[in-house]
């Protein structure tokens, strides 16, 4: 009669000098578990085993070392105790469908570890099926591509950016505005557009030179971030032509009065170094955005306002709507 041992909720079999685990279609060695125990706390990628109810029930050490959670904090937990509020609305379904269709899931996620700092991981997770074909658990394996994404996304703003006032470069510029273009009406919020051109700008490089006529352009970039919230989105266009998105006005604010504050900032004396100070004007045309227009039409609206407020003499700011 084969000698049975009970280890946890497993009974092993003795067969020769060999225990196996009963009950198992292909049956495992002790000495083949300690293998793959051995294997799974020694790998060098953070590692995760849940049950089928998600519930967490082992994590390696690697796992450790990268989100702070000792086992004892974990286990019995579900992975939404790393959740970071981050991920897209739609990442969720996407790993859910393809781990029931096929068994496995992978892409990019981004957690938080137990100190509250945020990481991104390559993430894989597999269904470990029984022998009726029913998942017994998932494995997970993060690794940890937190460095790379950031330099990753250091070279996206470094493309994104002019190179001169560190703003958006136009073509940045017009897909956040065709983003905010295409979205539809919501009855407590809207949007508009700002274009802003200096006026007679070269005469004042003319008059200063290039490199005060720069530092006149780094200080226009300065005061408009000063004199506009962090949601609104700034850009240089083209030389002395500058672009402003307001995406999320209250109904209950005036965009006029958010022109005549953007042109008198930037209608104050600039320190030229000389004895006098160079007053540099400026001209703006502003539109409110209709809800599911594109980029085009918003761009045509905010520039009839921008030429009747220069043909206009100039220092002054013209607004202009869409036709109902």
């Amino acid at each position: 009669m084969d000698h049975q041992v009970k280890l946890g909720n497993d009974t092993f079999l003795k067969h020769g000098n060999e225990y196996k685990r009963g009950g198992d279609r292909d049956q495992m060695t002790i000495r083949d578990q300690q293998i793959v125990t051995a294997a799974f706390d020694q790998a060098s990628e953070a590692m995760m085993i849940t049950d089928a109810a998600e519930k967490v029930v082992r994590i390696n050490r690697q796992f450790t070392a990268l989100t702070g959670y000792d086992p004892s904090e974990i286990t019995g937990q579900t992975p939404a105790l790393l959740r970071s509020g981050k991920n897209d609305a739609n990442l969720f379904n996407e790993f859910w469908s393809s781990l029931n269709n096929s068994g496995r899931w992978q892409g990019e996620i981004w957690n938080r570890k137990k100190n509250g700092r945020l990481f991104v991981a390559d993430l894989t997770v597999s269904a470990v099926l029984n022998h009726y074909g029913k998942v017994s658990y998932y494995l997970a394996v993060y690794r940890d591509i937190t460095a790379a994404k950031e330099d990753q996304l250091k070279q996206q703003q470094r493309e994104n950016r002019e190179s001169h006032t560190f703003l958006l470069n136009r073509a940045a510029f017009f897909e956040q505005v065709g983003d905010v273009s295409a979205r539809p009406a919501r009855e407590t919020e809207r949007a508009a557009l700002i274009l802003l051109n200096l006026d007679g700008f070269r005469e004042v490089n003319d008059t200063y030179g290039v490199a005060m006529g720069d530092e006149i352009l780094s200080e226009t970039a300065r005061r408009l971030r000063r004199c506009l919230r962090d949601s609104d989105v700034i850009s240089r266009m083209n030389g002395d032509e500058f672009g402003v998105l307001l995406p999320e006005l209250s109904a209950a604010d005036d965009i006029e009065k958010v022109g005549a504050k953007i042109l008198a900032r930037l209608l104050e004396p600039h320190d030229v170094g000389g004895p006098q100070p160079a007053l540099v004007t400026c001209s703006l045309g502003i539109t409110l955005i209709p809800p599911g227009s594109t980029t085009d039409q918003v761009l045509r609206l905010a520039n009839l306002a921008l030429v009747a407020a220069k043909r206009a003499g100039g220092r002054q700011y013209q607004t202009i709507e869409a036709a109902e």
